[in-house]
């Protein structure tokens, strides 16, 4: 077992200490985990609290699960060193997980109640901030978040290359990330089971993507108010995106085409199949 190998703390709201193990090389994942989750529980209390964040460490799980199964494919270890600089797989697995933690990581501290989106996203980067400095050097601060995808490439505030050629490493991967963000939302049938939704249903008018949508209007995040008295619908919101979703989920399947010379449809259905047993193996050791 790696051993983690230093403890500091941060202040997070009203003066409550929460402690933060120091996690690169030396992370324990299990313990990272089991950590967050504790942290959690010291904001959402009670059996509703509980099952908040049992359906939040799901959704973490399974964009692992993506990751872990991209990992095994030589082009993806290509882009994730290009955008990190890390070429032991360990780092590259352990610098996902906390891309993964990171990408959501004010739903840990907040609930965001009726808070639009932008405002939501916007707190939630202030409290990342806090938590990568307090445990990172500034260059790796800045590793990290060169990695993570941003609600500003939906709202327009910020611009991503057109074409895919101009993207550099730390935006194809951060789009990739948004992919796996999008898709691996949790979802179950009538008789509980956890189902993993293939992305060209994703968007289906009664699929996943609309009732989580459904659900953000009746807590009234929406319209999302933008500079200069602009506003954002939940329709334009969706339609933006799906889009940038897509292009991720794009850039998965261009990196299982580069694998190999099978109809790349086929490549993907493959792969989404295998993201499923990996789940399985993952959950059977945590």
């Amino acid at each position: 077992m790696v051993n983690i190998s230093y403890l500091i703390t941060m202040e997070i709201g009203e003066n409550r200490a929460l402690p933060y193990y120091g996690f690169i090389e030396q992370t324990n994942l299990r313990e990272l985990r089991e950590l967050l989750f504790s942290m959690g529980l010291s904001n959402f209390s009670g059996e509703k609290g509980r099952n908040y964040l049992k359906g939040l460490f799901l959704h973490f799980d399974i964009m692992v699960t993506y990751f872990l199964s991209l990992l095994k494919k030589y082009s993806f270890t290509r882009l994730v060193r290009d955008a990190t600089g890390f070429r032991n797989p360990r780092d590259m697995k352990v610098f996902l997980q906390v891309l993964v933690y990171a990408h959501d990581f004010g739903r840990l501290i907040f609930e965001p109640g009726n808070l639009n989106l932008r405002d939501n996203d916007k707190r939630s980067e202030e409290l990342l901030d806090g938590f990568l400095s307090s445990i990172y050097n500034q260059e790796e601060v800045e590793k990290i978040k060169a990695c993570l995808h941003s609600i500003g490439w939906i709202t327009g505030e910020k611009e991503l290359p057109k074409s895919d050629d101009q993207l550099s490493p730390q935006q194809r991967l951060a789009l990739i990330l948004k992919a796996v963000d999008t898709i691996g939302k949790n979802s179950f049938d009538e008789r509980g089971r956890l189902i993993f939704r293939h992305p060209d249903i994703f968007f289906d008018e009664d699929g996943d993507y609309q009732r989580w949508l459904e659900y953000q209007k009746d807590n009234h995040r929406f319209p999302i108010p933008l500079d200069g008295g602009r506003f954002i619908d939940a329709q334009e919101y969706a339609r933006r995106d799906r889009k940038l979703t897509l292009r991720g989920v794009n850039l998965i399947k261009q990196i299982l085409s580069q694998e190999n010379a099978e109809v790349p449809g086929e490549e993907f259905d493959a792969f989404w199949l295998e993201v499923q047993q990996e789940f399985v193996k993952l959950h059977s050791n945590l």
